[in-house]
């Protein structure tokens, strides 16, 4: 069985040599690394060249620049391998599992979604910290994907979609055209879900193998754009509109809604830092998508929720601005911890609410 590694590269030549290093490492021997030099302006270039001379199982394709999206959706196009999976280019795999991968699918060829846990790694304090998930392997082997999301999302509501976190069978992926939306950040949140949702047959490896690096040099950060926003209440709306023609339980479309409606509340707490025009147009947003106020998961959504329909959007976002404010000056911050903003690993990704990418866009 070959597996096809996809990894996109833009401007990352500080981080590059270790991400290869982790997959060249790897034991099984019939992988390919396919590296899409998506338009780097550094050295990233010549370090791929490097390798593709090192090693005959790595191919390179140059690109203009198109962001990640298409930049994966080009990888999956040109793999040959049996099985798919992803490795951002400044992140890295820690240990050596992907023998360990193809011999759970080995043991059940119907498998066509692997999904597993991972780690994130604070370099400027040099400090490792997993992901908080609780699951256990034996309540979802086998089973298919909808049964899968029911258990995920009952003990894991804020649940992180992100693309890197399984290995997927490519013709899975043909077979259901599950590609990367173009032009839109959060690009994992608006394709993960598709993998559960079609699926027939799901397992877990429990192994936080994947390292995702956070406080890199030339990371994005706090990144409260018009077009950050509106693309964060996006992923709500997208979810809401295609889940009302989906033959699922409604318990689990509410379970669903209540993780992405986090994008919804995203948008209404960052609101404050854009320009007055531009605020406007997210206000008008947020009212035409009004329905999601229905959905919550953490004590901000319903503080907003509430303070939204009492007192109106203009208003509350203002509130908002003032406790953000406090919460900056104070040592833990108003509620602490939420879904939002300080679950660890979304600083960099597209579920996150301090910033929106590390890929360019």
């Amino acid at each position: 069985m070959k597996v096809s590694v996809i990894i996109p590269v833009y401007n990352v030549d500080q981080y590059l040599r270790h991400c290869l290093e982790s997959v060249v490492f790897q034991s099984y021997s019939n992988k390919e690394i396919i590296l899409i030099n998506d338009g780097s302006t550094d050295c990233s270039q010549e370090i791929c060249e490097e390798y593709v001379r090192r090693y005959p199982f790595i191919r390179l394709i140059n690109k203009e620049n198109g962001g990640l999206s298409e930049a994966r959706n080009v990888g999956i196009l040109h793999a040959t391998g049996d099985y798919v999976m992803f490795l951002d280019s400044d992140d890295y795999w820690q240990t050596d599992f992907l023998s360990d991968l193809v011999e759970i699918i080995h043991q059940n060829n119907k498998v066509e979604y692997i999904f597993f846990p991972y780690q994130y790694y604070y370099q400027q304090r040099k400090i490792y910290v997993k992901a908080p998930l609780s699951i256990e392997r034996s309540e979802l082997i086998g089973k298919n994907g909808v049964e899968c999301l029911n258990y995920i999302l009952k003990h894991n509501g804020d649940f992180k979609w992100f693309a890197w976190s399984g290995i997927v069978k490519k013709s899975f992926l043909l077979k259901h055209e599950l590609f990367f939306m173009k032009g839109r950040k959060y690009e994992d949140a608006l394709w993960t879900p598709y993998l559960f949702l079609k699926a027939t047959c799901i397992d877990y490896y429990d192994n936080p193998i994947y390292v995702y690096r956070n406080e890199r040099i030339g990371q994005i950060t706090l990144n409260h754009s018009y077009s950050t926003l509106e693309d964060s209440m996006f992923v709500a709306t997208y979810w809401h509109k295609v889940l009302t023609t989906l033959s699922i339980e409604e318990s689990l479309v509410e379970k669903l809604m209540n993780n992405f409606v986090e994008r919804y509340y995203y948008s209404m707490k960052f609101a404050c830092f854009l320009k007055r025009d531009e605020r406007k147009k997210i206000i008008s947003l947020l009212k035409k998508n009004r329905a999601l106020l229905q959905y919550k998961f953490t004590l901000f959504h319903s503080f907003a929720a509430m303070c939204s329909k009492t007192f109106g959007f203009h208003r509350t976002i203002q509130m908002i601005h003032i406790i953000l404010t406090l919460k900056g000056k104070s040592k833990y911050g108003f509620w602490g911890k939420d879904n939002g903003d300080a679950e660890g690993g979304q600083s960099k990704e597209t579920n996150g609410a301090k910033s929106i990418s590390k890929h360019h866009a």
